[in-house]
């Protein structure tokens, strides 16, 4: 695992994770680079040595040629995939996905990064695969995604937790804090720095404590709560002495000289650029001194004491002119330009001004011969490369194409055997198939007949039924019975029709709802004599296919509530309206059968002993159903049915 820490404006510390999954990245020589080119190229398989070869040489190229780096991975993968090594499976996926990030190919980076991921984890590498995690993170802070950056960091928080990676995890809440800096959340980003603290004191790691409360002073300088700011870096000044850090100790007292600046407390400033620039002061590095210089400069331009700044800029460029530090060498261009031009010597100024110019020329133009150098060098590799790949790519063209000659030769000959042994199966395939599709239809017609037969015949017993039921009611004298009689052939009569409607049609097993509904209501009508126009009938039923077992339950209750409406809705001699109505709402069936007649009185209501309403609720609840009425105007009751069946279509 590899932790790169990166400085930004006025000495801003951030650890970022980049892992690499343990690889080394020493430069190789040529006879280590030769030795892993001749182990990693061979065809054969042969053990994790194999693979750690692929691993090195992926590394090694990942910057000057990523496409060879990607070519080793992906070898690299192949072979740990056959020899079951998990764990370097999973470096060579997490270095492809390193490739295709350099590359540009982002969606493909974290397509591999998660299976790198999955590869580790499985592999019993909790702390690898944890680090995959915040290398997804850093591909996309580095893509400028920070909301994409921060949702991998919190994943790899909670992974680090689950797995008590306490180091890892203290990193990574300084990750986190960045981004929440960034997004200028600093009361997130300081609760981030604090957890991560917390968490580096429990584990000794000192470096890195003194680091986040650098950071956290600084983050308190954005709040421009600048004595907790104070506080912080002088803690973390202490804290670098205490380990030797001279380096990062200067760097933290030059970004508290400045937050001084910003508060106005000049002597504080003035105290710590003076010991900085005390000549006692040996072990200071040049460029160190240099910035504590330029500084002091600049506080004393600020009490317009611009003589000694002209002094302490002098001193300051001598111990860096000549040196690479060319960015703080325009710096120092820059405030001897601003004082001349206080004091009004517009000549000089524009020297120091015409100096600084040339020197950021200069820097623009060593980046693009330092840019058209790399270019030049991965064009002429890629060129070799391009030279190398052809050649093989024509004597593989060559081989293949004797191959394929002789290939399709044997394959025509095969070919025209296999097709004349085909046309011959086929044939006698097809006289087979002819055969028994000719049997099953003949089957089918015998079947069809014997069915319709069986519904005729249950029909006519049916109304044999209704005839002796009838037959029985004139040697009976008890209204309740002659009444109770014509209820059981309405009922009888209701199934019948059923299976009068089956024969009739073309499809055995399916009853037309509207057909079978308009026949029962007619017949009902003609039953109890109900004169021309008296009551009238009103339908509005959708014509679905149900099945049998779902028309039976159904014609019932239907024939219960009509007989009901005809005999009790309505006065003597009185007109009214009877309508129905069924639709089929997705997983529901609705029934509708409302009256505009007298309506049920509330004793009628709440006797629901009747055979009729036992009837009812008997089927409803075969049918899943609930039912409502309601008495408004008359009598609506309305049912819906959660268990029916559809009948195939044939």
């Amino acid at each position: 695992m590899i932790v790169n820490k990166q400085r930004f404006h006025l000495n801003f510390s951030v650890s970022f994770l980049l892992v690499l999954c343990s690889v080394n990245l020493d430069a190789l020589d040529n006879t280590n680079l030769h030795a892993l080119h001749s182990l990693a190229d061979r065809k054969e398989i042969i053990d994790s040595n194999q693979v750690n070869a692929c691993l090195q040489l992926a590394k090694h190229y990942l910057y000057d040629s990523t496409e060879i780096a990607a070519k080793y991975a992906k070898k690299g993968i192949r072979v740990a995939s056959e020899i079951s090594h998990g764990a370097g499976k999973g470096k060579c996926q997490n270095l492809l996905a390193l490739a295709h990030e350099i590359q540009g190919y982002m969606v493909e980076a974290l397509i591999i990064y998660e299976e790198a991921y999955q590869t580790m984890a499985e592999a019993g590498k909790i702390e690898d695969a944890a680090g995959i995690i915040t290398n997804m993170g850093v591909a996309h802070y580095y893509s400028g995604n920070r909301g994409e950056a921060l949702k991998y960091y919190l994943r790899a928080l909670q992974y680090t937790r689950e797995n008590s990676l306490q180091h890892h995890e203290s990193k990574l809440l300084n990750n986190i804090a960045v981004i929440y800096r960034e997004l200028k959340q600093f009361d997130d980003a300081i609760r981030m720095y604090n957890q991560s603290s917390q968490l580096k004191l429990e584990l000794s790691d000192s470096l890195g404590y003194a680091q986040t409360r650098e950071n956290l002073g600084l983050a308190y300088s954005y709040l421009d709560q600048g004595d907790l700011a104070i506080e912080y870096l002088n803690e973390a000044i202490s804290w670098y002495k205490s380990l030797g850090q001279e380096a990062d100790a200067i760097q933290a007292q030059l970004s508290l000289s400045n937050i001084y600046i910003k508060l106005h407390r000049i002597e504080d400033a003035q105290q710590i650029l003076d010991w900085l620039v005390d000549e006692s002061q040996t072990r200071l590095l040049p460029h160190y001194k240099a910035a504590a210089y330029l500084m002091q400069a600049r506080l004393l331009m600020i009490k317009q004491e611009n003589i000694p700044a002209l002094e302490a800029l002098d001193t300051g460029y001598r111990l860096i002119e000549g040196s690479d530090r060319n960015e703080l060498l325009a710096q120092y261009l820059a405030l001897f330009a601003a004082i001349y031009e206080e004091l009004e010597e517009y000549q000089v100024a524009l020297r120091y001004t015409q100096k600084r110019i040339m020197l950021l020329d200069t820097l623009n133009q060593k980046d693009r011969l330092e840019t058209e150098r790399e270019m030049k060098a991965k064009l002429d590799l890629q060129e070799k490369e391009a030279q190398i790949i052809v050649q093989e790519q024509k004597l593989l063209q060559q081989t293949r194409e004797r191959q394929w000659f002789f290939s399709l030769l044997a394959i025509s000959f095969l070919l025209l055997a296999l097709l004349a042994l085909f046309a011959y199966f086929k044939a006698r395939s097809n006289k087979q198939l002819r055969e028994k599709n000719l049997i099953i239809d003949k089957s089918l017609k015998e079947k069809e007949i014997l069915l319709k037969e069986i519904h005729h015949r249950v029909k006519n017993n049916l109304q044999v039924v209704s005839s002796l039921l009838s037959l029985q009611a004139r040697s009976l004298k008890g209204q309740e019975a002659l009444e109770a009689l014509a209820k059981g052939k309405d009922r009888v009569r209701s199934m019948a029709l059923i299976h009068q409607n089956l024969y009739q049609g073309e499809n055995l097993s399916a009853v037309n709802s509207k057909e079978y509904i308009d026949r029962l209501c007619k017949s009902l009508l003609q039953t109890y004599n109900v004169g021309s126009g008296r009551i009238k009938l009103h339908t509005d039923v959708q014509a679905l296919m149900l099945d049998i077992d779902t028309v039976i339950p159904l014609g019932l209750i239907l024939n219960e509530l009509i007989t009901n409406a005809i005999k009790y809705a309505f006065k003597p001699d009185a007109r009214g309206e009877i309508s129905i109505s069924l639709a089929r709402h997705e997983e529901t069936l609705e029934l509708i059968v409302a009256d505009n007649g007298v309506g049920m009185s509330m004793e009628d209501l709440g006797d629901q002993q009747t055979m009729g309403f036992r009837l009812v609720k008997s089927f409803v609840q075969k049918l899943k159903g609930t039912y409502n009425i309601t008495i408004e105007q008359g009598t609506k009751v309305s049912f819906r049915f959660s268990s029916f069946r559809m009948a195939s279509v044939v």
